[in-house]
């Protein structure tokens, strides 16, 4: 069934549609041709990372204890599950790196041909609901080549979204083609699983519009068990991903903090933000915040606003009865009463009345507003033109109206406009509520979604707008260029890979730290050398860290020989100095200057450097806790009082669940007049052996040399920042 019958649409092959598609992709993405394995899309930030994802997935069975063992972060376990693991995306990357290509060479296929899928897909599903070629076209580019994408260029797993058509292509198809019901489960349950297996957003937020697609064209209880168990049975393989997840991410206490996740809600604005790398748009559309460019192109807009308009006028729907149409003006009028009171109490601060035992507040216009936005949606579903639309299964309304509910969630849990909240408890909560659902810490990514509906809607509308028009088909090729041009990037930004490093002669088994270390590109720049070296590297970066990794990077920048001290205890590893990086040479100065340090080669490239396994510092097992008369903590220091004199041996300092709070160079005074040091140094090094023991907790203990007895200790934050503070939450002292 069509949105409308189609007249005299004119006749394309899928072959030359492809083939526009194609050119259209290569034209998009030209700068990386003859550059496939040395440059990468964007940056090498997130798409270095997902080049080692794909390079890994290569070479370790999915599932395995050595797979989710992934090389980074050396030397925990479970650093696969950091981040997403592109399973789907394997289909294609995976047999090009077996047959020789290179990692960065098979992300870039796989990113090239997510434009091509995306558009085509977009092009299938718009084809069926409108059985025309020429406005599908229309859908595919404004799905495919949206300014969306521009933002979303160092995110190849939202890139990849071409399932998400797909599937409701097949849903579509299951309904209304009764010899073909089967075919088109069977169609629908792979493209759900592999979208699953894409992203964890896609994996949750599809089924927020599959659900609304249900309620919208199932009127059978049958069908909809059959679209439910066939969602149920291809989401029986991620089961176990799922569950792995769950159990190595619970090792290191991760989660997403409700700051990070408002952070990355879009503001209402957002719809007008583009990114600056689109070539046109970002000249008329706002300044994006971080995630929030949901620009989906001013044609599609205007297509989409300007077929409601026309379906408005041109649907005679029974005029509803009295009472509900009283209804709705009440309601209406309620919703805007509410709104001028809470624009008075943002401006005046707010007010309290007390009615009896009720109390009516106005300090949260947030609320307020929030309570007006619910009536005016009450009053809009008693709209007779929206139950009919429901009635008729209307294409056009469902599109419409998913694209404003897809915009609804990607507000996140606390919708803005201009920064300032204005709805309590949207939307987005309900997911937050389900399992796995505070996982998840960018709603904005919903905006994929909104999309997809806004390119169905504007391709339907397009029929309605253009059809019966003399020269429709220059009406809509104009429009369909216009929709390219909107999201159109001229050039693609590309960065170049970093080159190889010499490792020849080390064990393939031996770790490597790369050394200065920088910013997340310095990370992933390792991580991309180990794509081509196969060695473990104790550098990492992904969509979580472990706790450690956070001390490792500052102590490396404070060059505290302390760390390199912990890594060589845990057995042999390398040390690679970039040159170009350690202009002065501090760093290879720093590493030469730690014991067991050896040069193994230098070039112009850097310095390679290895360190020899040390044993631990054993505790004292003799040792045994006394609790001080008093303690007294202040914001830089801390003192033990004693009742008798005693000698410490051990220290432990308790940071508890926050372990980026340690002191990182400390003085330890012994004597009433602290006249003298018992210890002085960095805990950078025992603080990370501390968490790769526990990362749940930082306790970080310290063996102290033996010196006379006192009954007062002092310990002194050694530090030269102005903003060092004493974070320990617990001392706990020993002695022989």
């Amino acid at each position: 069934m069509h949105a409308t019958s189609p007249a005299a649409p004119p006749r394309l092959s899928w072959r030359l549609i492809a083939a526009v598609y194609a050119v259209l992709t290569a034209l998009y993405v030209w700068p990386l041709f003859g550059a496939l394995g040395s440059r990468l899309p964007s940056d090498i930030g997130d798409p270095g990372l997902n080049t080692w994802i794909l390079w890994w997935n290569a070479h370790a069975v999915p599932l395995t204890a050595r797979w989710w063992d992934a090389p980074i972060f050396y030397p925990i376990r479970g650093a696969f599950a950091f981040s997403e693991t592109l399973l789907s995306l394997t289909i294609v990357s995976t047999p090009l790196q077996w047959l020789g290509a290179t990692a960065v060479e098979a992300y870039n296929v796989v990113f090239v041909l997510s434009f091509f899928s995306a558009a085509l897909a977009a092009h299938a599903l718009a084809h069926r609901l409108t059985g025309r070629h020429d406005v599908s076209l229309l859908a595919g580019l404004a799905f495919g080549f949206s300014p969306y994408r521009a933002a979303q260029m160092p995110h190849l797993q939202t890139l990849v979204s071409c399932w998400m058509p797909l599937g409701l292509l097949a849903l579509h198809g299951f309904v209304h083609d009764a010899a073909a019901r089967g075919r088109r489960l069977v169609l629908f349950g792979v493209c759900w699983l592999l979208n699953g297996l894409t992203t964890g957003y896609f994996l949750f937020f599809f089924p927020v519009l599959v659900a609304l697609w249900l309620i919208w064209f199932v009127r059978s209880a049958r069908d909809a068990m059959a679209i439910v168990v066939t969602a149920g049975l291809a989401s029986v393989p991620l089961v176990p991903l799922l569950i792995s997840y769950q159990r190595h991410q619970a090792v290191f206490g991760l989660s997403r903090t409700m700051t990070e996740i408002l952070e990355f809600g879009a503001d209402l604005t957002a719809l007008w933000a583009s990114s600056d790398h689109t070539w046109l748009s970002h000249y008329w559309t706002m300044a994006p915040r971080a995630e929030g460019e949901l620009y989906p192109g001013a044609v599609v807009l205007a297509l989409v606003i300007m077929g409601a308009v026309v379906a408005v006028r041109r649907r005679v729907v029974p005029r509803a009865p009295r009472a509900i149409r009283t209804l709705r003006f009440s309601l209406t009028g309620l919703a805007a009463a509410l709104w001028i009171a809470a624009a008075i109490a943002a401006a005046s601060g707010g007010w309290t009345w007390q009615v009896g035992p009720i109390s009516i507040s106005t300090t949260h216009p947030f609320k307020t507003v929030t309570a007006g936005v619910w009536l005016v949606v009450a009053a809009i579903l008693l709209d007779p033109r929206i139950r009919d639309a429901w009635r008729r299964r209307s294409v056009f309304g469902f599109y419409t109206l998913g694209a404003v509910v897809m915009f609804v969630f990607a507000w996140g849990p606390a919708a803005r406009a201009f920064g300032m909240r204005f709805w309590y408890q949207s939307p987005y909560l309900w997911l937050m509520r389900l399992p796995g659902g505070g996982a998840l810490r960018v709603p904005a990514r919903f905006a994929t979604l909104m999309i997809l509906c806004l390119s169905q809607a504007a391709a339907i509308a397009a029929v309605r707008l253009a059809i019966g028009r003399r020269r429709a088909g220059a009406i809509v090729a104009v429009l369909a260029a216009a929709v390219a041009l909107d999201g159109w990037v001229l050039p693609l930004k590309t960065d170049a890979t970093p080159p190889p490093i010499d490792l020849g002669g080390l064990p393939t088994a031996t770790p490597v730290l790369e050394l200065p270390p920088s910013d997340l590109f310095g990370e992933t720049a390792a991580m991309l050398h180990a794509t081509v070296h196969g060695h473990p590297v104790i550098n990492g970066y992904s969509g979580y860290a472990p706790p450690h990794a956070g001390i490792v990077s500052d102590g490396l920048r404070d060059r505290d020989p302390t760390v390199l001290d912990a890594f060589a205890t845990l057995g042999p590893f390398a040390v690679y100095v970039n040159r170009a990086q350690d202009g002065d040479g501090k760093y290879r100065d720093y590493v030469a200057g730690v014991t067991g340090a050896k040069m193994v080669r230098e070039s112009e490239s850097g310095t390679l450097f290895t360190l020899a396994p040390r044993p631990p510092v054993a505790a004292d097992p003799t040792a045994r806790r006394v609790t001080p008369a008093s303690v007294t903590v202040s914001a830089t220091s801390a003192q033990l009082t004693f009742s008798t004199p005693v000698t410490l041996s051990r220290l432990e300092f308790d940071s508890g669940a926050w372990p980026a709070d340690f002191p990182r160079r400390l003085r330890i005074t012994a004597g009433d007049d602290h006249e003298h040091v018992v210890w002085e140094g960095p805990l950078a090094g025992p603080a990370i052996l501390a968490l790769l023991r526990d990362p749940t907790r930082l306790v970080v203990p310290l063996e102290l040399p033996a010196t006379a007895p006192a009954t007062r200790y002092v310990f002194a934050l050694v530090d030269p920042k102005p903003e060092a503070r004493w974070p320990v939450r617990a001392i706990r002292a020993y002695v022989k």
